[in-house]
């Protein structure tokens, strides 16, 4: 004969056993949770071999079932998350048939007529489980198996005792508990039911004390007036997590040196499940000397190998993406040094064309970016590429067990290869791949010696004096309630009034971890603490716990700042009770940042010369950056910047740079593409710009984006022949490398076009892939800056390399250096609208705008400005109201918006001085 004692988890199992050993109740008797109560139920029964097929009848079964509501998202999203969206039907299936009860059926859907909705789901999961065969999850398998069990097979008898109080049950639990108690032929033992409701009985604090009064009524409206706050509890705001570690360990230490008879024993932490609170009590306790037992801050160790494998199969199949390849370069398996493979990582997201290794790295490092970095794959090269791999990983002997597992799913790929024939099906060979964390090593099992662990999401496994509760923000302390993505609390109660079929809701869920909380509360007899952090890791504020809200309605605390102390001040800090004292020197606040213009006193244009000693030339996308913020100009000349993986993305830059690609051979000195030669030579330039610069568009996730880029030049492309034709234009020159000087300051860059109009008129063109509307505005304000610099290249230099230009455009060129006319315009891709800086050149080109020729000198004039201030070594900080400023006049302030160190030093208000530049 088996008596079970059924707990919610194992650390209330093993609160229950010790109790059980103390009162030496221990022979046939188990204390366990419910996957112990399964094992020893089989146990009890001679049962043939367990099969259950549900997985598979469920991943056939989703596509069998027509019309389905979860048919068309399975349809659309790639093959990777169809996994997951049949999980998720899957785990909703298993729950609507645990709430169905032991006919494993679902049944009354028609009674949900009142709500289509909710009837379809139910009628579409329904079927479901009928294209499934009526199969059961395997838990629910398991439980039908000992119920059908014929009494002649039972060999041992099992008497369950479970309080509904500290551990809820479904109708399958519940018929299985029934039919082993009624086959257990004896009355369940009284002293026995003692103990487990001891266990589960409620709070042991002093009468009348703040604690008692929380622990049996927080979460409930209280029927007298408020209680007075005593000592035994106190919230204590702090700065974040780490500092919740040390304000806990602080008052420890205090309260073991001041009073008599206190042992680390005496205390128990209480956590979040968030492991990086697990991490930051190991550092600080262990630091402070205070031994902790029960915490759980191993991590799980990351399958390397499957990650690598993975990652590599995600390079060979088409265009690699750039976090796959850069995960890859990176992995601690790679044969080159963790510098080196941050650096090729870097290479990597940035897109850089070639990734290269220094000479110093070996043979085998060599090969292996070769090998990486090879290309697209058939089968027969993947293959062999496949059995290379695992080879050249590094040898280190801590890596032995993560090589090994690279070996073996290379070998597995490889075998697939050899068993399939035709094209290579990539999505099956990932499938080999199942990425699977190693279990974190084993720890070893709590002792009654040091401060207690306990987690918010179990039970506590033994009673203390104190108790200190970190976390205590939003989501935790109780523990947030997740609820269905399929229904709505509000769905799920009329599925319980009109069938019977009682699935969870959040709502439920919600008060059975209040109550899990007021357990945990019962835990300390003494005194409770609550930390509650300001912030989280990231710097991110955080709301309080929504069970001070609570305990506010219960307690008077006789002063007017609530419930909460904060500790950084220093009258609350002194309010608070059994803090260490604070050391006799004040602590030195942190140190003010104080933005304040930059005096280098040295010329600023010479950081980084060049070889031959002269000043490296400015670009006109580098003086735009000065022009808006000058610290921006400092960061990017000294290389300065946020170094971020991320995915790929289509910016505007991108797609600028296949439209300038493709511009560049549509409208030659040759020729100009009319209409039907565009349409025809477009897509293999368009196809040749996107593999030289966007590779990733080829990608079959980037098809939409793909094509309407492609679409969106050929508009552009057709209007603007039109446009050239109409100004009667002829080209001289492409993506032409201009130089010259801007104040002395050697500039240079490359202008997309240069047209000549007659003998007297040149024009430089710029291409933007964007609308006309800010463009415009900037123009108007006289705050155009860099087709202007592409006229001042012209006239004070030319050709950057000489040897590069037709003879024609060099002609044309040094002929307009010191005479005739040279205007400017933007062609405005996205709306198709040329806007120049010239008055009364062209008459009535459509899609033509002429704005003057005042375009520029706003910024001509602070430009120059702002270099002459470069040269004294004088940078200038932005303000807080610049951002605006700026749009309003049309320039849109990447330089502040990009960089955070730029909006760390800005000026709270702007100064006259730049409030008169502007408004000029």
């Amino acid at each position: 004969m088996i008596h079970l004692l059924l707990t919610p988890d194992a650390p209330s199992a093993m609160k229950l056993r010790r109790s059980l050993a103390e009162s030496g109740a221990l022979s046939g008797v188990i204390a366990g949770t419910w996957p112990e109560l399964m094992a020893q139920a089989e146990g009890c029964v001679v049962l043939p071999p367990a099969v259950t097929d549900w997985e598979e009848k469920l991943n056939m079964g989703v596509w069998n079932v027509p019309g389905a509501f979860w048919r068309r998202s399975l349809e659309a999203v790639l093959a990777e998350e169809k996994k997951s969206i049949t999980a998720l039907i899957g785990s909703h299936l298993a729950m609507l048939l645990e709430a169905a009860g032991t006919a494993g059926r679902i049944e009354g859907v028609d009674r949900l007529s009142a709500n289509p909705r909710l009837q379809k789901r139910v009628e579409d999961l329904a079927a479901l489980h009928e294209a499934m065969g009526h199969a059961l999850p395997p838990a629910l398998h398991s439980i039908n198996r000992i119920l059908k069990a014929s009494p002649e097979r039972t060999i041992r008898r099992m008497r369950i005792y479970h309080d509904e109080g500290w551990l809820s049950t479904g109708p399958w639990q519940d018929a299985l508990m029934g039919h082993l108690n009624g086959s257990a032929g004896e009355v369940e033992d009284p002293q026995l039911r003692k103990a487990l409701e001891k266990s589960v009985e409620g709070s042991r604090a002093p009468s009348g004390s703040s604690l008692k009064v929380m622990q049996e009524q927080l979460f409930t409206l209280p029927s007298g007036g408020k209680a007075i706050l005593d000592g035994s509890l106190q919230w204590l705001r702090v700065r974040d997590g780490v500092q919740e570690m040390e304000v806990a360990a602080g008052m420890m230490q205090e309260a073991v040196r001041s009073t008599t008879g206190m042992l680390y024993a005496d205390m128990a932490l209480l956590l979040p499940s968030d492991i990086s609170y697990s991490h930051a009590a190991r550092e600080v306790f262990t630091a402070a000397g205070i031994p902790l037992s029960g915490l759980r801050d191993a991590y799980e160790t990351r399958d390397l190998g499957g990650e690598a494998v993975l990652n590599l199969l995600y390079c060979l199949e088409d265009v690699p993406p750039a976090v796959s390849m850069a995960s890859l370069l990176s992995s601690p398996l790679m044969p080159w040094s963790t510098v080196e493979g941050n650096r090729l990582a870097q290479d990597a997201i940035d897109m850089r064309n070639t990734l290269k290794l220094c000479e110093a790295q070996g043979e085998k490092a060599h090969r292996m970016l070769e090998l990486v970095t090879g290309g697209p794959a058939d089968a027969d090269h993947l293959k062999a590429r496949m059995e290379e791999f695992a080879g050249l990983l590094d040898e280190a002997e801590e890596l032995k067990s993560h090589r090994e597992r690279a070996g073996q799913l290379c070998k597995a790929i490889a075998a697939e290869l050899t068993a399939s024939a035709g094209p290579v099906k990539w999505q099956e060979l990932r499938d080999i791949v199942q990425i699977t964390p190693q279990a974190a090593p084993a720890l070893p099992e709590p002792t009654r010696e040091g401060v207690a662990v306990f987690y918010e999401g179990q039970e506590p496994w033994r009673t203390v004096r104190q108790l200190y509760a970190a976390g205590c923000s939003a989501g935790h302390f109780p523990e947030a309630a997740s609820a269905s993505i399929i229904f709505t609390d509000e769905e799920l109660e009329e599925l319980k009034a009109a069938t019977g079929m009682d699935m969870e809701r959040a709502a439920v869920r919600g008060e059975r971890n209040r109550k899990r909380f007021r357990r945990q509360l019962t835990s300390a007899t003494e005194a409770a603490v609550f930390l509650v952090p300001g912030r989280d890791a990231q710097g991110k504020s955080l709301a309080p716990s929504s069970s001070i809200t609570f305990a506010e309605a219960l307690f008077e605390t006789g002063n007017d700042r609530g419930l909460v102390l904060t500790l950084e001040n220093s009258l609350e800090y002194n309010m608070a009770g059994g803090l260490p004292e604070k050391p006799g020197k004040e602590g030195v606040p942190p140190r003010e940042l104080v933005p304040e213009d930059l005096d280098f006193k040295k010329n600023l244009l010479e950081i980084g010369m060049q070889k031959d000693g002269t000043l490296k030339p400015e670009s006109p996308s580098r003086l735009d950056t000065l022009l808006v913020s000058p610290l921006a100009w400092l960061f990017e000349r000294l290389d300065i910047k946020a170094r971020e993986w991320a995915p790929e993305k289509l910016d505007p830059l991108k797609m600028g740079t296949v439209a300038h690609a493709v511009f560049e051979h549509l409208f030659t000195p040759e020729g100009i593409a009319g209409a039907e030669g565009i349409r025809n030579l477009l897509p293999e330039l368009y196809d040749n710009a996107v593999k030289k610069t966007c590779p990733f568009l080829l990608r079959r996730e980037w098809t939409v984006e793909r094509e309407n880029l492609m679409q969106g030049i050929l508009k552009a492309a057709l209007e603007w022949s039109e446009i050239l034709e109409a100004m009667q234009a002829r080209v001289v020159e492409t993506e032409i490398s201009l130089e010259g000087t801007l104040s002395g300051v050697p500039i240079h860059g490359n202008a997309d076009l240069l047209l000549k109009l007659d003998d007297n008129r040149m024009l430089v063109v710029d291409y933007k892939k964007s609308s006309s509307g800010s463009r415009e505005k900037r123009m108007n304000a006289g705050w155009d800056l860099q087709a202007e610099l592409y006229r001042t290249m012209i006239e004070t230099g030319g050709p950057e390399k000489e040897k590069k230009v037709s003879g024609e455009a060099a002609e044309v060129l040094a002929r307009f250096k010191s005479a005739g006319e040279i205007g400017t315009l933007y062609y405005l891709m996205n709306d198709q609208t040329a806007l120049a800086g010239t008055k009364g050149w062209f008459n009535s080109v459509s899609g033509l705008d002429e704005l003057g020729t005042a375009t520029s000198n706003a910024a001509w004039g602070k430009i120059q400005e702002q270099l002459e201030a470069l040269k004294n070594g004088l940078v200038t900080m932005n303000t807080t109201e610049d951002e605006k400023a700026f749009e309003k006049i049309g320039i849109t302030p990447y330089a502040i918006k990009n960089n955070p160190l730029v909006r760390l030093f800005m000026h709270n208000e702007t100064t006259p001085t730049e409030k008169e530049t502007v408004n000029e």
